[in-house]
C-alpha cells in the first residue's frame, strides 16, 4: 500500500508540472492568434512581420485553412512592381494586387498610412483593386489555397525553387476568395469570436504527459523501496 501511495503521488506531481510547464507555451499562441472577426491590418501584420508580402508561416499557423475574415481599405498605390532573375509563377504570388491598408489616410494619392498586408488575386476573380480602391471593405481569404498548387520556381540565373519548396511558399499566402464593400472600420461592436482557425493543439502534449506520468510513478516507486533498502 506504501509502494501504490507513493507512486500515485509521484504520478500526481509529475502531471502538475507537466502542466504548469506547458501553460506559458499555451498562453503565448492564444496571445499571438487573434481569435476576434473580423481581423485588422495590424492584426495580420503583427503574425506577418516586416515583409507585408512575404508568405506568412505565423500566421498560416494561426489560421490553417480557414476562412480569414479581414476588414480594411483598398488602396493600391502605382508604380508597384519590379524585375528579378528569379521567382515563383505565377507572378500574382510575387506581387500581390490586392493593398489593404488600416485607415483611409494617405500620405501621397494612393498611398496610404501605416501597415498594410498584400493578398494575391488568381486570375478570374476581376480588377477588384479599381474597383474598390479607396473604399472599406470585408475580405475573405485563406492560407492553402488550392491556387497555390500550380506554383512553381523560375531562374533565369541559378537553380530555381524545386516545385515542392514553390507551393510551400504559395500555401504560407493569403489568396482572395471574396470581397465586399463594408461600412466603415471595425469596431468592437462588430467584433465576434472566430468561427474556425487553429486552437492550441493538445495533441503533441500527449508523449510530453505520458513521459511526465512514468517518471514521477519512477521516482514514487524508488521513494517507497528506500526504507526497505537502508534496514538491510
Amino acid at each position: 500500500m506504501r509502494g501504490t501511495r507513493h507512486m500515485l503521488a509521484g504520478l500526481v506531481a509529475g502531471l502538475m508540472l507537466l502542466g504548469l510547464a506547458a501553460l506559458p507555451a499555451i498562453a503565448a499562441r492564444e496571445a499571438a492568434c487573434p481569435e476576434h472577426r473580423p481581423l485588422t491590418v495590424r492584426d495580420l501584420h503583427r503574425l506577418e512581420g516586416p515583409d507585408p508580402w512575404a508568405s506568412s508561416p505565423e500566421a498560416h499557423a494561426c489560421f490553417g485553412a480557414s476562412e480569414v475574415w479581414i476588414r480594411a481599405v483598398v488602396n493600391n498605390p502605382d508604380g508597384l512592381g519590379g524585375t528579378s532573375t528569379s521567382g515563383i509563377k505565377p507572378a500574382v504570388f510575387e506581387w500581390p494586387q490586392l493593398s489593404l491598408f488600416g485607415s483611409t489616410r494617405e500620405v501621397a494619392p494612393g498611398v496610404g498610412d501605416g501597415p498594410f498586408v498584400g493578398i494575391v488575386v488568381a486570375p478570374g476573380s476581376g480588377r477588384v483593386e479599381r474597383t474598390f480602391q479607396g473604399r472599406w471593405v470585408d475580405v475573405v481569404a485563406r492560407f492553402e489555397h488550392p491556387y497555390a498548387e500550380r506554383c512553381r520556381g523560375w531562374a533565369d540565373v541559378g537553380e530555381p525553387l524545386s516545385k515542392a519548396e514553390a507551393v510551400a511558399i504559395c500555401r504560407d499566402t493569403l489568396v482572395l476568395d471574396s470581397i465586399r464593400a463594408a461600412t466603415g472600420p471595425p469596431t468592437t461592436d462588430t467584433a465576434a469570436p472566430a468561427a474556425g482557425g487553429r486552437s492550441t493543439p493538445l495533441v503533441p502534449l500527449i508523449p510530453a504527459l505520458l513521459l511526465a506520468a512514468a517518471l514521477g510513478a519512477w521516482l514514487g516507486w524508488r521513494r517507497s523501496r528506500l526504507p526497505h533498502q537502508a534496514a538491510r
